[in-house]
């Protein structure tokens, strides 16, 4: 399992640009630009190289995910990253790095593909699972389509505006 980069770092090793986000267990990731960091509020800002850190944490945490969707639905899936709608907020960041963020995904899918029926139908049609931030209650929504999962949450606050089960009964109704 590998993480696609396409601007970043992972470990010590820049990962090769051959790797894609459609390949299993890859996470496709982007940069923020300045402009988008400035319009996440006041929050507090990370630095280049804190930037880059979260960015190799998070990557780092990312193939445990896929290992734990496997274990619910029996196969690998992609995590794509819109790192642009994160920006560099440190609060957002942390949070899509702890138990609120991909991990959270991962874990709505235990209800998913808690049967034979469940896992077949994620499989047929959930291939990625993409992470989108916004901070606009309204957009908070959960889509299947185009071979994966996207999930527009707002992880700038205390909580994404989902948990585990809504995210399942979201996907749930979408297969």
């Amino acid at each position: 399992m590998g993480v696609s980069l396409v601007a970043g770092i992972v470990g010590a090793a820049v990962v090769p640009a051959t790797a894609t986000a459609s390949e299993p267990g890859n996470a496709q990731v982007t940069s923020a630009t300045a402009n988008e960091a400035t319009a996440l509020d006041a929050e507090e800002q990370l630095s280049d190289l804190e930037y880059k850190r979260m960015q190799d944490n998070i990557n780092k945490k990312t193939p445990d995910m896929v290992k734990k969707f496997h274990g619910y639905c029996g196969y690998d899936v992609s995590f794509v990253i819109d790192w642009g709608s994160f920006g560099r907020g440190k609060d957002t960041l942390n949070n899509l790095w702890s138990n609120y963020g991909i991990e959270r995904l991962a874990d709505s899918f235990e209800s998913v593909c808690k049967d034979q029926a469940g896992k077949d139908a994620a499989k047929a049609k959930i291939h990625t699972i993409k992470a989108i931030n916004t901070k606009d209650a309204k957009a908070i929504k959960i889509t299947v389509g185009g071979g994966g999962m996207t999930a527009v949450l707002n992880w700038s606050g205390s909580s994404p505006g989902m948990n585990e089960s809504e995210i399942g009964a979201q996907v749930t109704r979408q297969l």
